[in-house]
C-alpha cells in the first residue's frame, strides 16, 4: 500500500546545533526496539519550512517533541533506558560528546 504521507530528506544543516545527535539517538533506539515515532510540534514545522520550503525560521525554544507508539510499560521502560544510555534525558538536552 502506498503511503499518503509525503516523505523528504532533511539535510543535517537544517538542524539546530545538537539536534542531529538527538534525532539519531531516537531513530536508532526506535529502530532497534521496533517502535514507531514521529517528530511533532514546532520542530516538525521548522524542518518542513527549512528543508522543503527553504524558509528562514527562528526558534523560540530549543526542544524536540516526539509522538512515540509504545504498546506496554515494559517497552516504555526499555525505550527510556536505551535513550538514557545514549545521553538523552527527559525534559532537557544532555547529549554526551
Amino acid at each position: 500500500m502506498k503511503s499518503l504521507i509525503p516523505t523528504f530528506t532533511i539535510k543535517p544543516d537544517a538542524f539546530e546545533q545538537g539536534f542531529e545527535a538527538c534525532f539519531r539517538a531516537v531513530e536508532s533506539v526506535a529502530y532497534e526496539l521496533g517502535i514507531d515515532y514521529v517528530v511533532v510540534g514546532a520542530t516538525a514545522r521548522d524542518l518542513v519550512m527549512q528543508s522543503v520550503l527553504k524558509a528562514e525560521v527562528e526558534r523560540a525554544t530549543k526542544d524536540i517533541d516526539y509522538s512515540i507508539n509504545i504498546s506496554s510499560w515494559d517497552d516504555f521502560d526499555r525505550f527510556k533506558t536505551e535513550i538514557s544510555n545514549r545521553g538523552l534525558k527527559s525534559g532537557r538536552r544532555t547529549i554526551k560528546s
